[in-house]
């Protein structure tokens, strides 16, 4: 049965899950492990087991810890290698971030060398050797060049159509005028 008596909202454990989640950052320093629900020891994850009297003691488990991974040889756990991070580390370390587990910021840089920290500086001179500027500039020449042309076809057709109507009018008030002026030339020829 439910809690008094009626149902939580709909969402309310997902709620919670993130408030927990989110709880080491707000409580800390603002500084919370990669991974807050795990106790670590040198990579490897402790377990905690109640003992009969209550009390609780704490054992290393054959596992490690997120961002670590398990030397098979030596029989331990060691920390990303530098410019990964991730519970397995197997993502790339995010832009702005470098070095063990994608722990340290570029300093000078928005943009680093995720292995070494150092900042990237485009090299223009290598860009253009490779293509790749060239083809920018190609591709953004033939954009212009289509939309230029596209926008002459426009101009031109809104042009000759208003021309082809003006003459069309101009064309239909001559005949007509025609067509009534030998009827008056008729009329005024009998007057005579």
């Amino acid at each position: 049965m439910p809690l008094f008596g009626h149902r939580p909202p709909r969402h309310f454990f997902q709620f919670l899950s993130i408030l927990l989640f989110i709880l080491p950052f707000i409580v800390t320093s603002g500084e919370a492990p990669n991974f807050p629900f795990e106790e670590c020891k040198n990579g490897v994850r402790l377990e905690k087991l109640k003992n009969k009297n209550g009390s609780f003691s704490v054992k290393e488990t054959n596992d490690c810890c997120a961002g670590y991974l398990r030397d098979d040889q030596k029989g331990t756990c060691s920390p990303c290698p530098t410019g990964w991070t991730g519970r397995l580390c197997d993502l790339p370390c995010a832009e702005g971030f470098h070095g063990p587990a994608c722990e340290y910021r570029c300093t000078d840089c928005t943009q680093c060398d995720r292995f070494t920290g150092q900042c990237h500086e485009y090299d223009w001179s290598r860009a253009w050797a490779d293509g790749r500027l060239f083809l920018s500039v190609v591709t953004i020449l033939l954009i212009c060049l289509a939309v230029a042309v596209l926008s002459m076809a426009v101009a031109y057709t809104m042009f000759y159509r208003r021309r082809w109507s003006q003459s069309s009018r101009e064309e239909r008030t001559r005949i007509t005028s025609d067509v009534d002026a030998p009827a008056e030339n008729h009329s005024d020829a009998s007057k005579v």
